[in-house]
C-alpha cells in the first residue's frame, strides 16, 4: 500500500447520531463503500447502538477530507470484553450483524484507514485493544489496517479467520445455477417442489419488499423463527423482536429488505428474512413451521428464494455468517470472515484469536433443518 501524503491525509472528528448531516452523507456513501451492504449503514448502527449499546462507549469518527468532503466513517464503539480489556470494535455484534467494516469508497480505503488508525493510536488512553470484526473477505480492510500497524512494534497484530460466509453464485438464471450444483442436489431441489405442489396445491410464493406489508408479517416471522428451534427461541428476546422491527423499517426504505413468505391456503407456513444489495442477496435468517417438515417447507422457500434471485439478476446468493448443512445443498462454496486483533498484552492477541480458530474446526451444523 502506498502511504498518503500530507495533502491526502484526511481529519477525523468525532460525531454523534443526531449529527444529521454527516448521517446523510454516511448512508450515501454505502452503496459504493467496499462492503456496501445495509450493515454498515447509520440506519443499522443507530438502531443496534439504541437496543444494544448497554454500557459501551459509543465512538463514531467521521472522515474528512481536505475539501470538506465525508471520506469514511468508522462507526466504532469501545466495548470491555473479558479477553481483550477495553477493546474498539465496530458496532454491531456477531448476534445479529453478519458483516462490518470502514464506510468508504474503494479509491478512498487506504487514506481513511490510515487516518482512522492513527487517530485511534494517538488516543490510546482510552482503549487496551482494536477487535475489528466480522470483515468480508472482499473487502481490503484487513490487510489495510495490518498495514497501518506495522510500524507499531510494541502491539502485538493478529489476522485470524472468525467464520465462513457460504455462497452461492447466480450467473445465468435459475437453470444455469441448478446445472452447476451437481446432480443429486439438483434433483432433491426438484424433488421436493414437486412434491410440495402435489400435496399442498395452495402453496404460493410472496416476495415483500414494502415497509407495511413487511411489519405487518413480523408477528409471522416471529413465530415461525420461534418454532423453528430451541436456540432460535432463546435468540429472539424481545430487545431481538424490537431490533428487527426497526431494521425492517429502514431497509425496505432503502430499498434493501426482501421477505420470502411460502402460504399454504394463506397462511404462511416459512419464511426468510433477506437484504438485496450490490447485485447480493444477503439471507438474514428464517424461520418455518416444523409440523410441515414432511413436505420440507423450508428447504423448498430457499429453492423458490434462489430461483427467484437468479431470474432477477442477482449475481451470488450469500448465506453468510454460519455452516449449517442445508447451504451446501444449495451448492455454496465457503468465504471467509475476518477479524483484526491488535493490543499491547501479546498473550491475550494470540489466545483470542487461538480460540477463533479453534471454533472453526468444527463440523457443519446440522441444527434445525428438514431433509
Amino acid at each position: 500500500m502506498t502511504a498518503p501524503t500530507l495533502e491526502d491525509t484526511p481529519t477525523i472528528r468525532e460525531f454523534a447520531f443526531a449529527d444529521a448531516e454527516i448521517g446523510a452523507a454516511w448512508d450515501a456513501v454505502v452503496p459504493g463503500a467496499i462492503t456496501p451492504y445495509p450493515f454498515v449503514s447509520r440506519a443499522w448502527a443507530e438502531p443496534w447502538w439504541d437496543v444494544f449499546g448497554g454500557d459501551a462507549e459509543l465512538l463514531l469518527l467521521s472522515v474528512v477530507g481536505s475539501g470538506g468532503m465525508l471520506v469514511g466513517v468508522a462507526p466504532l464503539m469501545i466495548e470491555r470484553i473479558p479477553e481483550l480489556g477495553r477493546a474498539v470494535r465496530f458496532l454491531g455484534g456477531v448476534d445479529v450483524t453478519d458483516y462490518l467494516d470502514l464506510v468508504a469508497r474503494p479509491d478512498d480505503a487506504p487514506r481513511a484507514w490510515a487516518a482512522v488508525v492513527n487517530w485511534l493510536l494517538a488516543h490510546r488512553e482510552r482503549w487496551d485493544a482494536l477487535d475489528l470484526h466480522c470483515l468480508p473477505d472482499a473487502s481490503p480492510s484487513r490487510t489495510l489496517i495490518a498495514d497501518a500497524l506495522a510500524a507499531h512494534e510494541d502491539l502485538a497484530v493478529v489476522t485470524a479467520q472468525e467464520e465462513v460466509c457460504p455462497a452461492v453464485p447466480l450467473q445465468g438464471g435459475f437453470e444455469a445455477y441448478l446445472a452447476g450444483i451437481g446432480k443429486k442436489y439438483r434433483n432433491e431441489i426438484r424433488r421436493k417442489e414437486r412434491n410440495l405442489v402435489r400435496d399442498e396445491p395452495t402453496a404460493a410464493l410472496r416476495v415483500v419488499r414494502g415497509r407495511d406489508e413487511a411489519l405487518a408479517l413480523l408477528p409471522d416471522f416471529f413465530r415461525l423463527h420461534r418454532l423453528s428451534a430451541a436456540d432460535k427461541e432463546r435468540f429472539l428476546t424481545p430487545q431481538v423482536e424490537e431490533f428487527f422491527r426497526r431494521v425492517t423499517i429502514s431497509t425496505a426504505e432503502a430499498g434493501n429488505l426482501a421477505l420470502y413468505v411460502l402460504e399454504i391456503g394463506g397462511s404462511p407456513v416459512a419464511m426468510m428474512y433477506a437484504f438485496l444489495a450490490a447485485d447480493r442477496l444477503l439471507v438474514y435468517n428464517s424461520g418455518f413451521d416444523p409440523t410441515r417438515s414432511e413436505t420440507s417447507v423450508g428447504m423448498v422457500l430457499t429453492g423458490m428464494m434462489i430461483a427467484d434471485a437468479a431470474e432477477s439478476g442477482v449475481a451470488v446468493c450469500d448465506f453468510m455468517r454460519g455452516n449449517e448443512s442445508y447451504k451446501y445443498r444449495f451448492g455454496a462454496e465457503d468465504a471467509p470472515l475476518w477479524r483484526v486483533i491488535a493490543g499491547a498484552d501479546r498473550a491475550s492477541v494470540e489466545g483470542a484469536a487461538a480460540a477463533m480458530t479453534a471454533a472453526l474446526t468444527t463440523p457443519a451444523d446440522d441444527r434445525n433443518q428438514e431433509e
